[in-house]
């Protein structure tokens, strides 16, 4: 058993018959309960890393293991996405018919909890994000920031130990940004969950344990 919740050897990600090279031989370990800033410029890679770590794609060569176990080798693939992992992305990926209690109970609804229970525990991570006065208004009566919320609360339904968020507040305005990385950060520390997050943002990255620096596919120094 690996001492590592994440580790990643020789990673690599080829598109277009391997014209495009989005990851080349990566190699990263993250320990459980990490706060990890990944850097780098548009196009370095980062985003495409966060989708293997997550079990989203997978790799053109190399391993992603999860405590000492390769994904690939994984009996239930979806059982990693939906329990140990949760995601929150820049462009929210709220569902719009879905009030924002109904969208924070979709990822439940793979498991065996009743609908109240479902119900209660979306109401209680809606109240954590601070918008329990919102629980039933659809995505287009909100915020962009309040959105961002309503995504987080989602990505913690099934109380995932690895949380994975792709510029989490690259759509916000410098308020919204600050109190989504305030959240995001409270979360990490209360539950002692290993956090990665794809940044432009120094502010953003600057709360993180470390940083991790990409540059055409690979990490540098």
């Amino acid at each position: 058993m690996s001492d590592y919740l994440l580790e990643t050897r020789d990673l690599a990600k080829f598109y277009d018959g391997g014209r495009i090279q989005a990851l080349r031989g990566v190699n990263l370990v993250v320990e459980a309960g990490e706060f990890v800033a990944i850097r780098g410029p548009s196009g370095s890679g980062k985003s495409t890393l966060l989708h293997l770590l997550g079990g989203l794609d997978t790799p053109s060569r190399g391993e992603v293991f999860h405590r000492g176990c390769s994904l690939s080798r994984l009996a239930d693939l979806d059982a990693y996405r939906s329990q140990s992992v949760g995601f929150v992305f820049q462009a929210f990926h709220l569902l719009p018919t879905l009030t924002a209690v109904q969208n924070v109970q979709v990822p439940m609804c793979e498991g065996n909890r009743h609908r109240r229970q479902r119900r209660e525990q979306a109401e209680t991570l809606l109240r954590d994000v601070g918008l329990e006065e919102r629980l039933h208004q659809y995505p287009n009566e909100l915020s962009a920031g309040e959105r961002q919320r309503v995504a987080i609360a989602r990505s913690l339904a099934n109380g995932p130990e690895i949380l994975l968020a792709d510029e989490p507040t690259g759509n916000l305005d410098s308020e919204s940004a600050a109190r989504i990385l305030d959240l995001l950060s409270a979360f990490q520390a209360r539950r002692n969950m290993t956090l990665l997050v794809v940044t432009h943002d120094p502010e953003v990255a600057e709360r993180a344990h470390r940083q991790v620096h990409f540059r055409n596919g690979r990490i540098c120094a």
